[in-house]
């Protein structure tokens, strides 16, 4: 599965996208680069676009241990999926992540996701569409 993320600290917000097949051992690898990027701090924002992903490859556990592992840092977390198998899953790592603490909710729109924010879609770069998700250019991240 393709990951990457760009991260923002103007607008306390990091932007993490993830297509394609999805298996733990990535979202983890994604998760430990995110959570140690300066810009991951108490204060920002994560809007996750997983719109075009497949996660039936985890299990509840794998998005249970995702969610344990997740270090506690983003005041609030956007997820953002098709409809159907992917919002049910997205739904369960949301429940998990709400028993931690952690502000989650689940999208099926990136409008939705950055008013829940209070992001205004306007400060994301132009790199950010909604066919390709971020790009590597002009940003920091990977």
């Amino acid at each position: 599965m393709p990951t990457r993320f760009i991260a923002l600290p103007a607008h306390a917000l990091i932007l993490v996208e993830g297509r394609g097949e999805v298996s733990f051992e990535e979202l983890a690898r994604l998760q430990d680069d995110v959570s140690a990027h300066p810009a991951f701090t108490p204060e920002v924002r994560v809007l996750i676009d997983g719109r075009g992903g497949n996660p039936r490859q985890l299990s509840g556990g794998m998005i249970r241990t995702l969610v344990e592992r997740s270090r506690i840092g983003a005041r609030r977390r956007a997820v953002v999926v098709d409809e159907g198998f992917a919002y049910g899953v997205g739904r369960i790592f949301a429940a998990f992540a709400e028993l931690r603490g952690h502000a989650t909710a689940v999208f099926t729109t990136r409008e939705e996701a950055c008013a829940w924010l209070g992001v205004d879609p306007a400060a994301l770069p132009a790199a950010w569409s909604a066919a390709s998700g971020p790009s590597d250019a002009g940003v920091e991240g990977r």
